[in-house]
């Protein structure tokens, strides 16, 4: 498939002759995509309805809400490290149990 012709693609992206696995991929990547501008909206128009606050904070805030679960898989992330130093029996276990699976699985 040639890309310097641009008369052998459709509008959808694959080449007209191309096959129709290709045409389902493409069409199932427009779906997903289509479901998480949905929710993504519907986020920002939550916030901006329900926030009690300036405009430019509801803005900032709509805009901005999906960093609210990655920011909280990190703060998790980070505590369950700092708990492995603070309570080294645990993280001495957890190490023990890492390298027995790890030898396990190889």
């Amino acid at each position: 498939m040639s890309y310097e012709n641009a008369d052998e693609f459709d509008r959808t992206g694959t080449d007209t002759n191309g096959s129709s696995h290709e045409r389902l991929l493409w069409r199932g990547y427009h779906r997903r995509m289509k479901v998480l501008w949905a929710i993504y909206l519907a986020g920002a128009l939550v916030a901006l309805w329900r926030t009690d606050a300036a405009w430019p904070t509801k803005i900032a805030l709509a805009v901005l809400w999906p960093l609210g679960p990655l920011a909280f898989v990190i703060t998790v992330g980070i505590l369950l490290a700092a708990s492995l130093v603070g309570f080294p029996l645990i993280a001495g276990g957890l190490a023990l149990g890492g390298a027995v699976a790890l030898w396990w699985l190889l």
